[in-house]
């Protein structure tokens, strides 16, 4: 059973290839190309809709799709006048980004660009992904995760704040980013039975496509 990575892309261009792209991947996940536990939902029904269902683990030039979509977003329209959409995924152990790049590639949609946030905690994987500065995912430096007496707190946010918001939830002043590392490895060494817990995950941004 592998870890599962979540992950949120944002798809970004011109509004009639924004727009295809969102329909294209809608019409492919409405029904299985061939039978899998993901069911329509799989990844990998988007690469046989693409026509690169030859790459699915291929040893050359392998394409991994080992998980499903879970959400579509709608089309909108950005500040700087581009046309997006986001979907979230879940996948084993990591991101799976390249296969976007392939069907974007496909499908000859020279104006879109994507980014994604991701997570998958058990090995600590917290990346962001936007060499095209599309400035989505700008505001998040650190995703905040606690629990004090049963009350659950979780949000993105920037380093400043996780420090002013994690002080405020555990009471105690503290000075800066460093500090907080201090107070959350101290709170979580006094409760090591799990029931309560401040956990602070630093997000990496990195350049390129990393499974």
């Amino acid at each position: 059973m592998p870890n599962w990575c979540a992950t949120t892309y944002v798809f970004a261009g011109n509004t009639d290839e924004i727009t295809m792209l969102s329909s294209k991947i809608a019409e492919w996940t409405s029904k299985e190309f061939i039978k899998t536990d993901f069911n329509s939902d799989w990844l990998g029904n988007v690469l046989y809709g693409a026509g690169l269902q030859d790459r699915i683990d291929a040893p050359e030039s392998k394409l991994r799709c080992r998980g499903s979509i879970m959400e579509i977003g709608d089309v909108y329209e950005m500040e700087n006048g581009k046309s997006a959409f986001d979907i979230s995924t879940e996948t084993a152990w990591v991101p799976m980004a390249k296969m976007w790049e392939e069907v974007i590639k496909k499908l000859d949609l020279d104006s879109v660009r994507f980014a994604y946030e991701a997570e998958e905690p058990g090995c600590e994987l917290y990346w962001i992904y936007d060499p095209d500065n599309l400035g989505v995912f700008d505001n998040d430096e650190v995703y905040v995760n606690l629990c004090i007496k049963d009350r659950f707190f979780s949000e993105y946010g920037s380093k400043d704040w996780a420090v002013e918001k994690v002080g405020e939830k555990i009471g105690v002043k503290l000075n800066d980013f460093n500090d907080l590392i201090a107070h959350c490895n101290s709170f979580n060494s006094q409760h090591d039975d799990g029931e309560e817990f401040v956990c602070v995950h630093e997000f990496e941004r990195i350049n390129s496509l990393c499974d």
